[in-house]
């Protein structure tokens, strides 16, 4: 004989001192097991011998206590009670290792054969003392040393409790029979639930999180907000719906199914809907207000009736949601919005997987399995719960990669036109910077000729009239102010003639920076004590016009500053290129300078000039050892 429990077959029998009916397993056995749903007994209250072998149960109520509590009111009449049944076993299974499962949601005591079983939860005569248990098909052992058995159960209903018809019925009892193996596959099946429920988490939470990350980047688009508050509300249902599957309180599993549907539907479907009409409507109709309305007021009252609380509360505001949401999109599809089409697709296949899904819940289609483990009930309310949202992320995801792009473009465009609006300003900077050069050019000029003409030639008449004094008539205190006034004429002729020169010294237009300033520090060298030394690298090449001017306007600031206040013997002036910057250097042996942050005219208009050529000056001055000035600016030859 194989090792393995009997199918049960129901056979009718009357025995003359039982008088009961009797209940019989058959040699072929699935891997389900055998539930033992027919033949079973049913009285209310309470009483020990009715756990005996011998106890005669035939005017007992008959009822199969594998139904919905709701199917079942007389089990909740009084606070306690007892189901009975007989069945027979083959002899080939005797004193073999078997297992029983139970599957209920009541607390209960079992007992076989007037023996105590096993207890799940507490089972009271007092109501407010029972403790509900669902042991989930936790397989315990069991081996039969006889034919005839009698099984009975003691149980109580744990009274309120928000218990409400859902997905997984409230079952009062459902003792199974199986072998070691195929119990271990019954309770692992308990398992690969809990796991898709925590991939199907998973899944809602990742779409959340990428479109509030959408919605964070462009928050113009209020749809991803939405959408991803329906599928976060969902994800977490099904998360927490995992917790309930493999909870053992009953407690636990009513107040928590209670919170959780209305993640899973309500709130998952009104934030959809409203996903879609910020996409597609933006109009605040009556329907609008009604759905809002309907499905916020009926989360919280759907758990007062039992059997309808769960279509009026959850299934109509989630049907309502999807229709109207569909209605919208399929509105946008007919104005020939773009990629709306995909929306449309994902809710009609909604739609279908869902009324299928509910005429099987409400048993008038019949349940089948699908594939491996799974039935054909649980496939399509999870692919219904995925087809909305799926279709509606694909097309927030495609209408914010155009978006993204669309931006890419106009970021392109916007640079195209800075650059060109920054080319132009350039051009007018330039331009601008010419005129006024050419501007300074013709008035230094216009100044150097009137110095020259004017007051250059004021002073030559004046000094030839000195000249035709006759000094020798004059007494020795008139021709000490004679010559005094004599040199005093003389130098401030030389004086105006060199600044005249300076202003705008004709070297400088045509040969550039290096011939003007030979030219003057030669000048210099010639008038005065003081000795310049000139250093340019060779090869030195043609500045811009600007640049030249500003250089040499600077060094005479500085040779200006020297020659005035530095009290120097030796001075320097020296250029190099060192890595496309130009670097002129500026030096003195004289007493020192301190004053860095000196306001002075001259010192303010080097740093003018040094800014308007983008330059740097840096002054490095000690007590006794002079000062150092280093301008540095950057040139393209």
């Amino acid at each position: 004989m194989k090792n393995r429990l009997l199918i049960f077959l129901l056979l009718q029998s009357t025995s003359a001192l039982l008088a009961q009916q009797t209940l019989s397993l058959s040699e072929s056995l699935s891997p389900d097991g055998i539930v033992l749903n027919e033949g079973w007994k049913f009285h209310a209250g309470d009483n020990p011998e009715w756990a005996k072998t011998d106890f005669d149960d035939s005017k007992w109520e008959s009822i199969d206590p594998t139904k919905d509590l709701g199917d079942l009111p007389q089990t909740r009449k009084e606070a306690i009670g007892w189901f009975r049944i007989r069945f027979k076993v083959d002899s080939s299974l005797l004193n073999r290792p078997l297992a029983f499962q139970v599957y209920q949601s009541i607390a209960s005591e079992i007992y076989l054969n007037g023996k105590l079983l096993k207890k799940y939860g507490v089972a009271s005569p007092k109501g407010q003392n029972v403790v509900g248990f669902q042991p989930h098909n936790e397989p315990e052992g069991i081996l039969f040393s006889s034919i005839e058995q009698s099984l009975a159960v003691r149980f109580s209903v744990q009274p309120n409790l928000p218990y409400f018809f859902y997905i997984r019925p409230y079952k009062v009892l459902e003792f199974r029979f199986n072998t070691v193996k195929g119990s271990a596959y019954i309770r692992s099946l308990e398992t690969k639930h809990f796991g898709l429920n925590c991939f199907e988490a998973g899944l809602f939470l990742l779409l959340a999180l990428i479109h509030l990350i959408f919605f964070i980047n462009y928050s113009k688009e209020k749809a991803n907000l939405y959408f991803a508050l329906s599928t976060f509300s969902i994800g977490m249902g099904h998360l927490f719906f995992g917790f309930i599957l493999t909870s053992n309180s009953l407690t636990f599993k009513a107040y928590a199914s209670s919170i959780d549907y209305p993640l899973i539907l309500s709130v998952y479907g009104l934030f959809l809907y409203l996903a879609v009409w910020d996409s597609f409507s933006n109009k605040k109709s009556f329907v609008f207000w009604f759905i809002i309305f309907y499905t916020l007021i009926r989360v919280f009252t759907f758990t007062l009736n039992y059997q309808w609380g769960y279509l009026w509360g959850l299934i109509v505001p989630l049907f309502l949601c999807n229709l109207e949401s569909l209605r919208i999109s399929y509105k946008a599809f007919r104005n020939q919005q773009k990629g709306v089409g995909v929306i449309v697709i994902g809710l009609i296949s909604y739609f279908i997987l869902f009324l299928w899904f509910m005429l099987i819940v409400l048993q008038i289609v019949p349940n089948q399995p699908f594939i491996q483990e799974y039935d054909l009930g649980s496939v399509l309310y999870n692919g219904s719960l995925f087809c909305a949202p799926l279709s509606f992320s694909i097309y927030l995801s495609r209408k914010f990669a155009i978006t993204s792009k669309n931006l890419g473009l106009k970021l392109i465009e916007v640079q195209q036109l800075s650059e060109e609006k920054e080319v132009t300003l350039l051009q007018q900077n330039a331009e601008l910077q010419a005129a006024l050069l050419q501007g300074q050019t013709t008035e230094r000029k216009r100044v150097a000729a009137d110095l020259h003409d004017n007051l250059g030639t004021s002073l030559s008449a004046l000094r030839w009239n000195l000249e035709a004094i006759n000094a020798k008539n004059l007494n020795k205190n008139e021709q000490e102010a004679y010559q005094n006034l004599h040199s005093m004429i003389d130098k401030a002729y030389n004086e105006v003639r060199l600044l005249s020169h300076n202003l705008l010294p004709e070297d400088l237009e045509k040969q550039g920076l290096q011939a003007a300033l030979q030219s003057f520090v030669r000048k210099i060298n010639q008038n005065t004590s003081l000795k310049f030394i000139l250093s340019f690298p060779e090869n030195f090449p043609r500045l811009s016009p600007k640049i030249e001017f500003e250089l040499y306007s600077i060094c005479l600031e500085l040779i200006n500053n020297i020659l005035k206040h530095a009290q120097a013997t030796q001075a320097s002036i020296g250029y190099r290129v060192v890595s496309n910057k130009l670097k002129l250097t500026v030096t003195d042996n004289g007493k020192g300078f301190f004053e860095n942050g000196s306001t002075g005219k001259g010192l303010r208009n080097i740093a003018e000039r040094v800014k308007s050529f983008g330059g740097t000056w840096e002054v490095t001055s000690e007590e006794g050892f002079g000062v150092v000035n280093e301008i540095a600016v950057n040139v393209n030859y």
